[in-house]
């Protein structure tokens, strides 16, 4: 009679919604996941204390007192469990690295094999602060990572071998069967999503804006996200400076089937993001997904996302000249458009799909299972 294999246990230390960004939102779709939650016995812990982004790299006096808390929790579950492996998604921000870095040492007391899955970046802006390179070298001694990109590497090369370094992907879910295009009207669609934060490109893609106006252009401009850093006060008060009310509208926060129809009306997706922790951009996943072509620019691992002049157009960083000029460009070349967006589809149909990154995480982390 043939033994019942017993499933590799794995306990998932891990952000997961509130709030909602990427490496959350990445979490959620884990913990979800039927492939993941089949292949492993699966346990959860979300260490997040923030209440929403603005308060995520923020130290508070709720925040210390909750974290003997979560210390207290991970070792019960450990204890009860006992996990083949723990996979843990660290913060790279000096605040959030510091709480990281006590979490990954708790674990290593209790012995716990360790695989580190980062969506952030930053490491490598603080190499040169002593007390941080010191820390790092210890927070990475005897662990695996998980990056989202090979363009990422060099955060973590002085660090770790890339032997112990899987790249998988992130993806999202399919939704879409096929394009279903809104009729035109007599303007052309741009579309921004994320959450309101300067370092996103917010600011920059309205001067870009307003360059486009004093140029003649007609155009309608759509910011979907939720107020964040940039507040809607502040938000409007630049669109009335720029005389860009006729232009460009924000929405707030959308989510799930609410951002269909920005997707379903827009001619191109703008991302111009110079976020310093800026790793992949799901959001540019949504886009390709649609078949919208894409702006963006090469932080962090997007070049692996948008291939420039195939599924997309990469740019300088902080540069609203050449964004306006990248735009105009789409809008004087239907052609273009239509095969960037063609392109961008196929790739993510072939790349992005949510069950392709299900599928490379069940092999990366049962490859670290097996590992001795």
């Amino acid at each position: 009679m043939n033994e019942i294999k017993e499933k590799a246990k794995v306990l998932f230390v891990m952000q997961m919604p509130p709030p909602v960004h990427g490496a959350s939102i990445m979490g959620k779709y884990i913990r979800d996941s039927e492939l993941i939650n089949s292949s492993f016995e699966c346990h959860y812990i979300n260490p997040s204390m923030a209440k929403d982004v603005g308060d995520l790299a923020k130290i508070s006096f709720r925040k210390i007192l909750l974290f003997p808390k979560l210390l207290y929790n991970i070792t019960k579950v450990i204890k009860r469990t006992k996990p083949d492996l723990c996979y843990f998604t660290p913060a790279s921000g000096k605040k959030g690295f510091y709480k990281s870095f006590l979490i990954v040492t708790w674990l290593k007391i209790l012995n716990q094999k360790i695989v580190l899955h980062f969506h952030n970046k930053g490491i490598s802006r603080r190499k040169s602060d002593l007390l941080d390179s010191f820390l790092f070298k210890s927070f990475f001694k005897d662990v695996k990572l998980i990056i989202l990109s090979s363009y990422l590497y060099p955060e973590f090369e002085e660090y770790v071998d890339f032997d112990n370094v899987s790249i998988c992907a992130n993806g999202i879910p399919s939704s879409v069967s096929e394009r279903k295009w809104i009729e035109k009207k007599d303007k052309f669609n741009m579309l921004f999503l994320s959450n309101m934060i300067a370092e996103k490109g917010v600011w920059l893609l309205l001067e870009s804006c307003k360059l486009l106006k004093d140029e003649g252009y007609i155009f309608e401009c759509n910011f979907v996200g939720k107020w964040s850093m940039i507040q809607e006060k502040d938000f409007n008060e630049k669109v009335e400076v720029y005389g860009l009310g006729g232009f460009v509208r924000a929405h707030g926060a959308k989510y799930g089937n609410d951002k269909r129809e920005y997707f379903e009306k827009a001619d191109i997706f703008i991302f111009p993001t110079f976020y310093e922790n800026e790793t992949f951009g799901l959001v540019l996943l949504e886009a390709m997904e649609y078949g919208i072509p894409c702006i963006s620019t090469y932080e962090g691992g997007i070049p692996d996302v948008v291939e420039n002049g195939k599924t997309g157009i990469l740019i300088k960083e902080k540069n609203a000249n050449m964004l306006a000029s990248e735009i105009s460009h789409l809008m004087n070349n239907e052609d273009l458009r239509l095969e960037l967006g063609k392109n961008g589809r196929k790739a993510f149909k072939e790349k992005f799909t949510l069950k392709k990154f299900e599928k490379r995480m069940v092999n990366t982390l049962r490859t670290y299972i097996e590992e001795k």
